[in-house]
């Protein structure tokens, strides 16, 4: 007789039926039910996200309903292993395939992405609500207007005087100094600065103007600030019209400049601040900071009070935040996901293949080398990154040295167990952290002087990406022959 289970569908019962008498193994890990509960949750949590009122302009809580779902889904996971303390692979029917273990570990791996899924459901909600609140030419078009309405308001109190810089430009400087490492130098001898080719083709492009006077004098010139929102350059990234820059702003307005009616000016430019006004408290600026006007301020300062626009910037760099945060960091959102899937996938995998007394101790064991090795470091005051490398490989040797020896015993013992799960844990780390060791190295060497040798950065990023996804391939070469080998013999044998 087939059991009924709360929330799922007919299809679900039959297919687990149907699991249950065709693919035993895969029926014993209950991927399909846990993969069919979080697709419930993800639907429940996705209309709580829009059903909750939300302001596009105001701080983003996404960081609680990520830690919450975050949570959840752990939870999740813990239930899943708890659920098949009723299963173990070493006591089931069914013939053994020669990649059983890779397929089941792949199928642990793509259940686990969706229990780490549902994760990222409240910040991709919250982006597609702000945008679907403010257009991207809409904003940059107020952020034009508030910029023009302003310089239109204050045009008789602005600096309409460009900042003049000039330079002697050489080929080499024998009296360079290097003041920070990340800092190009120059001299200065109070009348006149020298610097080199390289420090000029950088200038080249920073300054809004340069005049070439002869081969080596040069002088550049800086338009004075007409802009005034903090975050404007990044709300024009995805739209067709630009943000106008201070140059735009000096030729098209301020060298042409014609009278307006100022109290029609004022009260559109109060309306289109209003519209991205959010105050909310500050811990590094106090009231008097934010809308008093103090003795020896810069006019832009005064601007920025008169005009309160640190309300309207800290709604615009919210909703700009919001609206563009999937369109950039991808990349490192996929590694999250994949990795946190990655883990997941490798507990339940390790739980299936071990006791529930080996698993538990194996993460004890963990846990006590982790503060052990804290303490060793902060003892020897040498918490260097390559140190913390370092102790990972020692105790990759020293584990799996011991669940080698282990293998050849006659008895099952947990000391043997618990080598065993920490070495398939993190035999896929190994390569990438040998990997790091060695790059940490070799920028060590060259950090100092910033002399690295040309293409070096590219790569190390090429090889450390082919690293990572070597190690995943690796780990899953060795999955069946070698940790599913070493699983079987040493739960075969009689427990000490």
């Amino acid at each position: 007789m087939a059991s009924k289970r709360p929330l799922t569908l007919p299809f679900i019962n039959q297919l687990d039926r149907y699991l249950l008498l065709h693919k035993p193994v895969i029926w014993t890990a209950r991927a399909h039910l846990v993969a069919w509960f979080s697709f419930l949750f993800s639907i429940v949590l996705a209309l709580l996200c829009f059903v909750v009122p939300d302001n596009p302009l105001a701080d983003s809580n996404s960081f609680v309903w990520t830690t919450l779902t975050g949570v959840l889904s752990f939870l999740g996971l813990i239930v899943w292993i708890i659920y098949l303390l009723r299963f173990n692979v070493f006591k089931r029917f069914g013939d053994n395939g020669k990649l059983d273990a890779v397929k089941n570990f792949l199928l642990f791996f793509a259940v686990a992405g969706l229990l780490v899924a549902p994760a990222y459901i409240p910040t991709a909600i919250e982006s597609a609500r702000a945008n679907a609140a403010f257009s991207n030419e809409e904003v940059v078009n107020d952020i034009n207007a508030i910029n023009i309405k302003i310089n239109q308001l204050e045009y008789d109190s602005l600096n309409h005087n460009w900042a003049k810089e000039s330079y002697i430009v050489r080929d080499s400087v024998s009296q360079r100094v290097l003041y920070r490492q990340d800092d190009d130098a120059y001299i200065d001898d109070g009348k006149t600065k020298y610097i080199d080719t390289a420090e000029l083709r950088n200038k080249l492009l920073e300054k809004d103007s340069v005049v070439r006077e002869n081969d080596s004098l040069y002088h550049f010139f800086s338009c004075p600030k007409y802009t005034y929102l903090r975050d404007q350059y990044r709300g024009d990234l995805y739209a067709k019209t630009k943000v106008k820059s201070d140059t735009v702003l000096f030729k098209e307005l301020i060298k042409n400049f014609k009278p307006v009616n100022k109290t029609a000016v004022e009260k559109e430019l109060r309306t289109l601040l209003k519209k991205y006004s959010y105050s909310t408290y500050s811990y590094y600026y106090s009231e008097t900071d934010i809308y008093t006007v103090q003795p020896n301020e810069t006019y832009y300062d005064v601007i920025n009070k008169r005009y309160n626009l640190y309300s309207a910037n800290n709604g615009l760099g919210n909703l700009i935040e919001k609206k563009y945060r999937w369109y950039t960091e991808n990349e490192s959102r996929f590694r999250v996901w994949f990795y946190l899937s990655f883990i997941f996938a490798l507990l339940v995998f390790i739980f299936r293949h071990s006791t529930v007394k080996a698993f538990l101790l194996s993460i004890l064991t963990c846990i006590v080398l982790l503060i052990l090795t804290a303490l060793l470091l902060a003892f020897s005051h040498n918490s260097n990154i390559e140190s913390i490398y370092i102790f990972c490989l020692t105790y990759y040797i020293i584990f799996f040295a011991i669940a080698l020896a282990g293998n050849s015993k006659s008895i099952r013992s947990s000391i043997t167990g618990i080598a065993l799960n920490i070495v398939t844990f993190c035999t896929f780390l190994v390569p990438i952290i040998a990997v790091q060791l060695y790059y940490e190295g070799q920028d060590k060497l060259y950090r100092h002087d910033l002399n690295y040798p040309p293409g070096y950065l590219e790569t190390k990023n090429t090889v450390e990406l082919i690293t990572e996804i070597g190690s995943i391939l690796l780990f899953l070469i060795l999955l069946q022959p070698v940790f599913k080998r070493f699983y079987r013999s040493w739960f075969a044998k009689p427990e000490e």
